[in-house]
């Protein structure tokens, strides 16, 4: 049973310098009693005695959220995004084309919080570098908001990506 004992968001610097925001969860398992740490894309885990500690690396930049109806969108490449059927019919047809699945995109400028696997119950956006390239990512909430089910799942989604 994981217990969680504190999530907060700090900046901190990388192995080359720079400054960087991340994510740390510290939490309690008694089922992880053995010494690890480790390392998995943006994701650093340290255990010892039962206690853990999850570094996430936070982004700060754009990134696109891809609809999932694309069907329903056209792509303006001058713009480099995607607007609903509904409102393209007002732009001329020489500035529009049908959307397909890799077009159908807006851009957002945020704090991202990477999210390991994307089809674990979870009612946020997800967004990606590029179509369905991972690690999707979550417009990152503040650390007090990170608490129960969501937690849980995020960690959950986590672990398994470490051989413990």
């Amino acid at each position: 049973m994981v217990e969680i004992d504190g999530v907060k968001r700090q900046f901190c610097r990388d192995f080359e310098g720079q400054e960087t925001e991340e994510l740390l969860i510290r939490f309690s398992d008694s089922s992880l009693l053995r010494v690890y740490s480790g390392k998995a894309g943006p994701f650093f885990l340290c255990i010892r005695n039962g206690r853990a500690v999850l570094s996430v690396r936070l982004f700060h930049g754009e990134l696109k959220y891809f609809f999932p109806d694309w069907q329903n969108y056209d792509y303006l490449p001058a713009e480099d995004r995607a607007i609903h059927v509904s409102v393209s019919s007002f732009v001329p047809r020489d500035r529009r084309k049908k959307a397909t699945k890799r077009t159908a995109y807006v851009r957002q400028e945020g704090v991202f919080l990477p999210w390991p696997d994307p089809s674990s119950p979870s009612e946020e956006k997800y967004f990606y570098w590029e179509y369905n390239e991972f690690p999707a990512y979550i417009l990152c909430p503040p650390a007090d908001s990170l608490t129960g089910e969501i937690l849980s799942c995020y960690l959950t989604s986590v672990l398994s990506l470490f051989s413990l």
